[in-house]
């Protein structure tokens, strides 16, 4: 706050959360006294409209706009938040300084049939939009998600894929769909680093695989036989940069039909999950596994722990 002489009158300045307020007093208490009270009501957030103004929605859209766009992830959380605006008006049409612990509970009642990792993906992302609008953009509330507790989930997955399974697989699809079961099977990568291999990354002198955008951002080698190296080479006559010539969610939607087809119910993730349980099981030790699987925790490999 700021006062200063005018002639024979006082003014008031007062600057709160980048923005500012002047008056013109009399004299000086009267000046000091709309000062305070300013000061403190913009604080509190009665002065600062535009922000406080703003719906959920609009935070949102804000959000993907600053935030979500540099994120590896931004094709599948704009779909989220796309879906959030659309299935939950009843939310996202509120004004910020309307919502309440209680209305994100309700929000995760409703999502829990769904899933449970689901949800709390879901409310993590509120979480750290809330997070941003308090931090980046200084709107003058309470992060009404970070006290809402999580669903407790499940800790891992084990479906043991059977070689009568593996082998069904191998023989329905063509030989895009086959190399990307040999490399999920024989390398335990995750599914979007599979499709992010480009042939700069095959090292058929040392025969590893050189994963560069991991989920954790770290670089990492895995070993592959001969026979899988030579298995891919064929693939280079559909002239792409990527090993495997087609996106991820074509290779989803022909999983799912396979699975349809097949009668089998299982995630390509499950190939990530049983690598790291025959390592568990031939004893390898722990920052092995970590290592070659690009585990950032020793706790994650952990959940795999124990022979079976």
């Amino acid at each position: 706050m700021y006062i200063r002489k005018i002639g024979k009158r006082y003014q008031c300045q007062v600057r709160a959360r980048n923005q500012s307020y002047y008056k013109t007093f009399v004299d000086k208490t009267s000046a000091r006294l709309w000062g305070h009270e300013t000061y403190l009501s913009a604080m509190k957030g009665v002065l600062l409209g535009n922000g406080l103004k703003k719906t959920l929605k609009e935070l949102i859209k804000q959000y993907i706009t600053e935030f979500t766009v540099t994120k590896k992830s931004k094709v599948n959380e704009t779909k989220i938040w796309e879906r959030l605006i659309r299935n939950h008006s009843w939310l996202t049409n509120k004004r910020v300084i309307n919502l309440t612990p209680q209305d994100f509970i309700r929000f995760k009642n409703i999502r829990m049939k769904d899933g449970y990792r689901t949800t709390n993906y879901e409310l993590t992302l509120l979480n750290n939009l809330f997070n941003k609008a308090i931090k980046i953009w200084l709107l003058p509330i309470n992060n009404p998600v970070s006290n809402v507790p999580k669903l407790k989930e499940n800790k891992g997955r084990y479906r043991p894929i059977e070689s009568h399974e593996y082998r069904k697989l191998l023989h329905y699809g063509d030989k895009i769909f086959t190399a990307v079961i040999l490399i999920a099977r024989k390398t335990g990568l995750r599914h979007g680093e599979i499709h992010r291999l480009t042939w700069l990354d095959l090292d058929d002198l040392r025969n590893v695989l050189v994963v560069r955008t991991s989920k954790n951002n770290n670089l990492r080698t895995v070993p592959i036989s001969k026979w899988l190296l030579n298995y891919l080479m064929p693939l280079k006559e559909y002239k792409t940069s990527t090993i495997i010539p087609i996106s991820q969610n074509a290779f989803i939607k022909r999983w799912q039909k396979t699975l349809k087809k097949l009668k089998m119910h299982m995630h390509i993730h499950d190939f990530r999950r049983n690598f790291v349980q025959t390592l568990v099981n031939k004893k390898v030790d722990i920052p092995t596994i970590a290592r070659l699987t690009g585990h950032s925790s020793w706790q994650q490999v952990q959940l795999y722990w124990g022979e079976r």
